[in-house]
């Protein structure tokens, strides 16, 4: 499973960083319930094949799973492996697989929709790339791809910088802020894209932070 996770990656190093990085951080990483699912709802039908790419412990693949045919994958072994667990205890088909984002075990012309919720900031820039090209061989020629990432303005931008706007926090983990036109440049071969940002404040022990979210949803074809 390491070799599929690792096939598309130049530094081999970084790759298997990354896993053990991921693999850490799901044993205490506790999300909140997922968001922005109503959004898919109203682009595909009930039934639709959808692929959770970068699924992680299955925020929102969970979910998803009582309206859709959902396969999840990540690259993180611990991540599928509690995915597929609260699948099963939801009484949900455990359809899930370690795979690189970069790399994906799947034929063309697959899936209805594909969605990359907190995944592509945490891609170098050359891997981005890849993940864009991986996601339009994968998707139906009337599908959909839907996006959340961090926006430049956030407040947890910042760290030892290895790219521009990328940092690696001690942890190991990269973390990617992006700009609306960036993302647009991204999908700029698909055929069309709807990019919006949402900006909120946050308190905390008396002192104001910015959150800085962007969203797009992206017509492949």
């Amino acid at each position: 499973m390491k070799q599929l996770v690792i096939c598309a990656m130049k530094d081999r190093s970084l790759a298997i960083n990354q896993i053990n990085a991921w693999d850490e951080e799901y044993i205490s990483l506790k999300w909140g319930g997922p968001r922005s699912i109503k959004r898919i709802k109203e682009k595909l039908s009930q039934g639709s094949i959808l692929l959770d790419a970068g699924c992680g412990n299955g925020r929102y693949t969970i979910p998803l799973a009582s309206d859709f045919d959902v396969f999840g994958v990540d690259f993180s072994m611990r991540g599928i492996h509690e995915t597929k667990y609260n699948l099963i205890k939801n009484n949900c088909s455990p359809k899930c697989a370690v795979s690189n984002v970069i790399c994906l075990p799947f034929k063309g012309n697959t899936f209805d929709g594909v969605i990359l919720y907190g995944v592509l900031q945490h891609l170098l820039k050359e891997d981005r790339y890849k993940c864009a090209i991986e996601v339009q061989r994968v998707i139906k020629k009337q599908g959909f791809l839907f996006i959340e990432v961090f926006g430049i303005d956030d407040m947890r931008y910042g760290g030892i910088e290895v790219e521009a706007n990328t940092f690696k926090r001690k942890n190991e983990i990269i973390y990617h802020y992006f700009t609306t036109d960036e993302l647009k440049k991204l999908f700029s071969s698909f055929k069309s894209i709807n990019v919006w940002e949402e900006k909120k404040i946050k308190y905390f022990k008396g002192s104001t932070y910015l959150r800085h979210k962007i969203y797009a949803i992206i017509s492949a074809y």
